[in-house]
C-alpha cells in the first residue's frame, strides 16, 4: 500500500534533480558568454580603400536638377581621407566630381590653420562639459592634457599638436610629425549627413493627457514657437554637409544644390557651379571623448592607425524648454565607435553661427563613459562607465514625459586579449557590467533621465542603435527596440509619463545565446494580423578579424510585438516562427551584354496568427549575414535587407526586397525579362544605411554606387527597383494603423 508513494516521491526527486540540472546548466551557458567583443582598429577589407570609393549619402530623395552623391573612402598609405560631391544623373550614374572637400581643406589659401573654426569641450571644475575653442591656449581638462601629450616625447609638446591637429605643417617638413598627404582624415565607417530647411513634419498638436495623467506638451505652451513658424524661419536654410573623419573631428562642410552651366546635344550637363563656398569647411568640432587618441595622431615613428570619430551622427528637429528657451532646434548627436566612449549633442539650428568666441551656441553637452556616477531625473541610480565603445547611434526622441531625449544603447567593450584591438586597450576599454542598458539623456541638457538596464535572468551585453515607435500618432515615442550581441531583441516601454514607470522586457529570445548577434537597427512595420509592430532585423557581425572567417548561419527575422490577454508583453521565441525559403540562380541578361547576373527568389508562405513572426535563413553562401540597417519602403510595406558575403579585401553582397509583414518575396527587381525579389552585388553596405532615391517622375529606386554582380564583374548601371509609388517617411511616426 505504501510502494507507490514510495515511488512517486522518488520520481519527485529525481524530476527535481533533473530541473535542478537543467536550471545549472542553462545558467552555466549564460555565465559563459563573452563580455567582450574583437573590435578591430583596421578596416577588415579595402572596400572603400582609394580608388574604391563608396557611396556614403546623397541631397536629394529624388534624382533630379542638381542631385549630388557624396563620395568617401581612404588611402592606407597615410590614413587621409577623401570626401568628393558628385554629380547624378537621372539614372543614378555618377556623372563627374563637383567638388573635392579634402583638396579644398588641404589648400592654405582656402582653409589656412588660424582661420579655421574649430570647437571642443572641456569638463570644468564643477564636472560640467562646456564648448570651447580648439586652440593651444584653451582650458583642457587633465584627461584631455593626458591624450594629448601621450606618447610622451618631451615637456613642451601639447601646443604644437594642437596646431598640428589643425592645420599647421612645420613639423611634418622637420620630420617630428606625421606627415599627411591631406589634411582630412580617413572616412572609414561613418555616412555623410545632408542637412537643409527643417523637414520634421511636426503637427502643432501635442497631447495634454497620457493615460489618464496630465502631461506638460511644452510645444503648445503661452509663447512658444511654433513648428510652423520655425519651419518659415529657416526655410531658405544653407544646405551643410556633416561627416565624421579620423582626424579626430567631426566636419561640417558648406554643401549648396549645383547649377548646371552647360550641356551636351542630349540635354546631358556637361559642367556644373557648385555654388558659393561648395565644399569648403565651414567648422568642424572635436568630441571630447577621443582626446585619448589625439596624441597618436601625430607621431612619426610607430604610428599605429587608431579611430577617433568614425561614426554617422543623428539629426532631428525638437524643442527646447529650458534655461528659458520656448522654441525649436535643429539637433545632431554622435558616438564614437571606436573612437572613444562618449556622445557629444551639437546646435545646427543655425550651423553659420557657430563661433570661437561663442562656442555655446554649438556646443550643447557630451556624456563620456569617464562621468561621475549620479542619480538620474528619475530618482534611480546611473553609472557613465556602463557605456562601451559607441558603435550602434543614439535615437532622438519626444516622450511621455514631455521632455526631447536622446537614447544612447551602451554598446561594445572591446576583448583586450585579442591581437586585433584599439590601441591603448587596457587603459581606455573599461570594465562591462554584465548587463546591457539604454541611457535616456535631456537632448537640451544631458541630464540623464533614466539608465534602463536589463533585467536578470537573461545575459546581455552589446546593445545596438534602438528604433523608436509611436503606437497611437500623437507624436509621442512610446516604445523602442534594440538587439544585442547575444542575439536578443529587447522592448523598452517608454509610455509612461513618469520615468520611474518605464519598463525593459524581452522581445525574442533566440534559440542559442551569442550564435547570431543583432549589429543593426531593426525597422519597425504595421502588422495587419495583429495591428501592433511587427520588429524587422537581420543577424551578424564583421567587427574583428576573426569575422571575416565567420560562416555560422544568420538569418533574417521579423518578430511581432506580441501581448498576451492581459496585455502584458509576450516573448517570442524562435520555435513560434514561420520559415521563408531563399533560393538563387544565375540569369542571362537579356539585353544581350553576354554577361548574367546571380538572381534571388522567396518562398510566401502564410504566417498564422499564432504565428510569433516569419525567418528567413541566409545558408545559399557560407558567412552571409546582415550588418547594414535596413531600408524602410513603408508605402508598400517593404523593407530592404542588404547582407555582406566576406571574400578576404574585396567582399559582395545581396540586396533583398521583403514584405515585412509575412517575410516573403516582394519581387521589384527586374533583370532578364522577369522580376526577383534580390540579387548579388559588387560593395556591399558594411554599414549604416543604403543610400536610394527616385527616378524624376517616379517608377524606379535607384541605388546609387549599388551594381549587381555579373557573371563577368560587376554590370555596369546602378541597382534598381521597381517602385510605381515610394515616398520617404519617417520611422519615428510610424503608427500601426498606417
Amino acid at each position: 500500500m505504501h510502494r507507490p508513494r514510495v515511488e512517486l516521491h522518488c520520481l519527485r526527486v529525481w524530476l527535481a534533480y533533473i530541473v535542478l540540472l537543467l536550471v545549472c546548466t542553462i545558467s552555466a551557458a549564460q555565465t559563459s558568454l563573452p563580455s567582450t567583443v574583437e573590435l578591430s582598429p583596421v578596416p577588415l577589407d579595402r572596400t572603400q580603400a582609394v580608388p574604391s570609393l563608396a557611396v556614403l549619402g546623397l541631397n536629394s530623395n529624388v534624382l533630379g536638377s542638381g542631385a549630388l552623391a557624396f563620395q568617401g573612402g581612404y588611402d592606407p598609405a597615410d590614413w587621409s581621407g577623401v570626401l568628393k560631391a558628385v554629380a547624378v544623373n537621372a539614372d543614378g550614374v555618377i556623372d563627374g566630381t563637383v567638388w573635392d572637400a579634402g583638396a579644398l581643406l588641404t589648400d592654405s589659401v582656402i582653409a589656412s590653420p588660424a582661420g579655421r573654426t574649430i570647437l571642443s569641450a572641456s569638463r570644468n571644475d564643477a564636472g560640467l562639459v562646456t564648448g570651447m575653442a580648439f586652440e593651444s591656449a584653451a582650458p583642457f581638462d587633465a584627461s584631455e592634457k593626458h591624450g594629448l601629450t601621450w606618447p610622451e616625447v618631451d615637456d613642451d609638446m601639447l601646443g604644437p599638436r594642437v596646431d598640428y591637429l589643425r592645420g599647421v605643417r612645420v613639423h611634418e617638413l622637420d620630420g617630428s610629425m606625421r606627415a599627411r598627404s591631406s589634411l582630412l582624415g580617413a572616412i572609414i565607417n561613418a555616412q555623410t549627413v545632408y542637412v537643409g530647411y527643417p523637414s520634421g513634419n511636426y503637427t502643432d498638436a501635442w497631447p495634454k493627457t497620457i493615460r489618464g495623467a496630465s502631461v506638460p506638451a511644452p510645444e503648445i505652451a503661452q509663447g512658444a514657437q511654433s513648428y510652423t513658424q520655425f519651419v518659415e524661419k529657416h526655410a531658405q536654410r544653407a544646405p551643410f554637409l556633416y561627416v565624421a573623419a579620423n582626424d579626430g573631428m567631426l566636419h561640417a562642410f558648406h554643401a549648396p544644390v549645383p547649377t548646371c552651366k552647360a550641356e551636351d546635344t542630349t540635354g546631358r550637363c556637361t559642367a556644373y557651379d557648385g555654388g558659393t563656398n561648395a565644399g569648403r569647411e565651414a567648422w568642424a568640432f572635436v568630441p571630447r571623448g577621443v582626446y585619448g587618441y589625439l596624441g597618436n595622431l601625430t607621431r612619426a615613428q610607430d604610428f599605429q592607425f587608431q579611430p577617433t570619430v568614425d561614426a554617422t551622427p543623428v539629426t532631428r528637429d525638437v524643442f527646447f524648454s529650458e534655461h528659458g528657451k520656448h522654441e525649436w532646434h535643429t539637433l545632431l548627436v554622435g558616438g564614437l565607435r571606436l573612437g572613444g566612449r562618449g556622445v557629444y549633442a551639437l546646435d545646427i539650428t543655425d550651423p553659420t553661427a557657430a563661433s570661437e568666441a561663442f562656442p555655446e551656441r554649438t556646443v550643447l553637452w557630451e556624456f563620456d563613459a569617464d562621468a561621475p556616477p549620479g542619480t538620474s531625473l528619475a530618482g534611480s541610480a546611473y553609472n557613465p562607465a556602463d557605456l562601451g565603445y559607441i558603435y550602434g547611434q543614439p535615437a532622438i526622441a519626444r516622450l511621455a514625459n514631455g521632455r526631447w531625449a536622446v537614447l544612447i544603447p551602451t554598446s561594445y567593450f572591446a576583448d583586450c586579449g585579442k591581437p586585433d584591438r584599439p590601441l591603448r586597450c587596457e587603459e581606455t576599454s573599461g570594465t562591462p557590467p554584465g548587463y546591457s542598458a539604454l541611457f535616456v539623456l535631456d537632448a537640451q541638457t544631458g541630464a540623464v533621465i533614466a539608465e534602463l538596464k536589463t533585467p536578470d535572468g537573461v545575459m546581455s551585453n552589446g546593445l545596438t542603435t534602438p528604433v523608436l515607435g509611436d503606437y497611437d500618432n500623437d507624436q509621442v515615442d512610446d516604445v523602442a527596440f534594440a538587439g544585442d550581441l547575444a542575439g536578443n531583441l529587447w522592448r523598452f516601454d517608454l509610455s509612461a509619463p513618469n520615468p520611474a514607470e518605464w519598463k525593459v522586457s524581452l522581445a525574442y529570445r533566440p534559440a542559442e545565446q551569442a550564435v547570431q548577434p543583432i549589429t543593426v537597427m531593426p525597422r519597425l512595420f504595421p502588422d495587419p494580423g495583429t495591428n501592433r509592430f511587427i520588429v524587422v532585423f537581420g543577424t551578424g557581425k564583421y567587427l574583428g578579424t576573426g569575422d571575416k572567417t565567420d560562416t555560422t548561419v544568420q538569418s533574417i527575422y521579423g518578430i511581432r510585438n506580441k501581448v498576451d490577454d492581459a496585455g502584458k508583453p509576450v516573448t517570442v521565441t524562435q520555435d513560434s516562427l514561420q520559415a521563408q525559403t531563399l533560393s538563387e540562380t544565375t540569369v542571362a541578361d537579356s539585353s544581350g551584354s553576354g554577361d548574367s547576373a546571380t538572381l534571388r527568389s522567396l518562398t510566401s508562405n502564410p504566417v498564422p496568427m499564432k504565428a510569433g513572426g516569419w525567418q528567413i535563413d541566409l545558408r545559399i553562401i557560407a558567412g552571409e549575414r546582415v550588418v547594414a540597417t535596413p531600408t524602410a519602403l513603408f508605402n508598400t510595406n517593404t523593407v530592404l535587407v542588404s547582407t555582406l558575403i566576406p571574400n578576404g579585401d574585396h567582399p559582395y553582397g545581396s540586396v533583398l526586397a521583403i514584405d515585412a509583414a509575412t517575410g516573403g518575396a516582394r519581387s521589384i527587381i527586374a533583370f532578364g525579362g522577369a522580376s526577383y525579389a534580390g540579387a548579388l552585388v559588387e560593395s556591399p553596405q558594411l554599414t549604416g544605411t543604403l543610400p536610394l532615391a527616385m527616378r524624376l517622375g517616379g517608377g524606379k529606386l535607384i541605388l546609387p554606387g549599388v551594381k549587381l554582380k555579373g557573371g563577368n564583374g560587376s554590370l555596369d548601371i546602378p541597382l534598381s527597383l521597381d517602385s510605381p509609388l515610394w515616398r520617404r517617411r519617417s520611422w519615428t511616426v510610424l503608427t500601426p494603423d498606417s
